[in-house]
């Protein structure tokens, strides 16, 4: 721990960028140690299919695949990316939920049993305005996975509920429904758009969204001095007990955020490597409470509440970043239950002491 060196309060580093441009926080991830080494190679079929085989090494370039054929894009789910995502960045998000994810071949992106990626598969703007995709979408992957269906949604289901939209003819259960939301999960962490086959709803969740962080750890900040970390007077009450559930409120109206710490007896599945989550852990929620009165009619952020959240953001990225600091080991997970590293929560002004 670094409980002796003098550190800026919250308070004062968001007053510091009250006039500064708004910005958000990127979230990365954790790069996950490579799955063992297999061996195969592959062929691309007419239809846009990879065929494995046997022989070539993973450890063979990427492959360099032609433009997607609308056809091919019309008939399949699509996981739609940005230029700079990495395949790097989607092998580490899809091992953090599977225990088999991993690569089978160049291009091939094993997810769980009856289920793959493809690509990837470049998106020429032309293609894109075909299959309605945003315009940030440069490459597509195509998800393979065993198709199951049930019986399909009613009319008032279809309307509040976007995966009825997405399949009026039958819901999707099985493999195929747990790898399109874990497909989601990804597009709102990266930026990225979901297109569904047939119906061709295209999902493209919003980045800025994902607002709440969790911090899991052996290591436990009490009352008193986690209201000093934070820069804001301890509650009348306050102990030093260790163990004892507590919150601090940061900002307020629109930026509000509540910082809470309890013990707990889960943890989420990306931590399930960790050697110290056999022993008592605790999680440090932070949570941006400041949106339920800036909504409009229409469900979405009024303008103040858009700053608000940007604002809040921020906050709670600074707050995940020194809690780390402060306890030394622990794991920072999103609301899609993904891993985010430490070092890229803050921009490099405002990173915590060493």
């Amino acid at each position: 721990m670094n409980g002796d060196v003098e550190r800026r309060s919250i308070a004062e580093r968001l007053a510091s960028k009250e006039n500064a441009e708004e910005s958000l926080v990127e979230l990365h991830v954790v790069t996950m140690p490579d799955p063992q080494s297999q061996t195969s190679s592959f062929r691309v079929a007419a239809t846009g299919e990879l065929i494995v085989d046997t022989a070539a090494s993973l450890a063979a370039p990427a492959i360099t695949l032609e433009d997607l054929d609308p056809k091919v894009g019309t008939a399949h789910h699509l996981l739609c990316l940005p230029a700079d995502v990495s395949e790097d960045e989607i092998e580490a998000l899809a091992i953090s939920v599977w225990n088999e994810a991993g690569w089978t071949s160049p291009g091939v992106l094993h997810l769980a049993e009856g289920a793959t990626l493809e690509g990837p598969w470049p998106l020429r703007a032309d293609v894109r305005e075909t299959l309605g995709l945003p315009d940030n979408c440069a490459f597509a992957w195509i998800l393979r996975a065993d198709v199951m269906r049930g019986a399909p949604p009613s009319e008032p289901t279809r309307r509040f509920d976007e995966w009825a939209a997405a399949f009026p003819e039958g819901m999707p259960v099985g493999i195929e429904y747990r790898a399109l939301l874990v497909m989601r999960r990804m597009s709102r962490r990266l930026g990225a758009a979901l297109r569904i086959a047939g119906s061709g709803t295209v999902m493209a969740p919003d980045p800025e969204s994902a607002v709440n962080l969790r911090v899991y750890s052996p290591h436990y900040i009490d009352a008193v001095r986690f209201a000093h970390l934070l820069g804001v007077e301890p509650k009348p009450g306050a102990t030093t007990e260790v163990g004892v559930p507590h919150v601090a409120v940061l900002g307020k109206d629109a930026e509000q955020v509540m910082a809470g710490v309890r013990p707990v007896d889960q943890v989420p599945r990306a931590l399930r490597w960790e050697d110290w989550i056999k022993g008592p852990v605790y999680i440090y929620e932070l949570n941006w409470t400041g949106g339920a009165t800036n909504i409009l009619p229409n469900g979405t952020l009024s303008r103040v509440g858009r700053r608000g959240r940007s604002i809040a953001r921020q906050g709670i990225a600074m707050v995940a970043a020194m809690i780390v600091d402060e306890v030394g080991r622990a794991a920072i997970i999103d609301e899609d239950d993904f891993l985010v590293a430490p070092a890229e929560l803050l921009p490099p002004e405002a990173e915590p002491h060493p």
